[in-house]
């Protein structure tokens, strides 16, 4: 596990090397704060931060942060709270469907594994 570092970049986070992320986990694991002197210089080392992220075992949203930071509409300042809803893959309904199985099928995963009892430590 690597973490971005570098003026003006900061992160929120408890995990280190060797962390056993729980399948009971917050989904957020580490926060990533950035500042800079102006608003193209802040998305450009926000995205520089998100490249330097190294962090294996298990999925995160750094490439869906990466998508929306670099788009022109966050470029620009025209987003809203609809941007998934209106710039999003998912909307289309190939893609709904995909996503729905999977969503299932990680649910279902999920279910057998919190059904399984957890470990004793007497």
């Amino acid at each position: 596990m690597q973490l971005p570092e570098g003026d003006g970049v900061r992160n929120d986070t408890a995990l280190y090397e060797g962390y056993e992320v729980s399948v009971h986990y917050d989904p957020m694991v580490a926060k990533l704060i950035v500042h800079a002197k102006d608003r193209e210089t802040c998305i450009e080392r926000t995205l520089e931060a998100l490249d330097n992220y190294q962090i294996v075992g298990f999925k995160t949203t750094i490439p869906f942060c990466r998508l929306v930071i670099d788009s022109a509409p966050f470029r620009t300042g025209a987003y809203s709270t609809f941007y998934v809803k209106e710039h999003w893959p998912i909307s289309q309904p190939e893609h709904f469907l995909s996503s729905l199985a999977a969503i299932a099928a990680a649910g279902f995963t999920a279910e057998e594994q919190r059904r399984q009892p957890l470990p004793s430590h007497d």
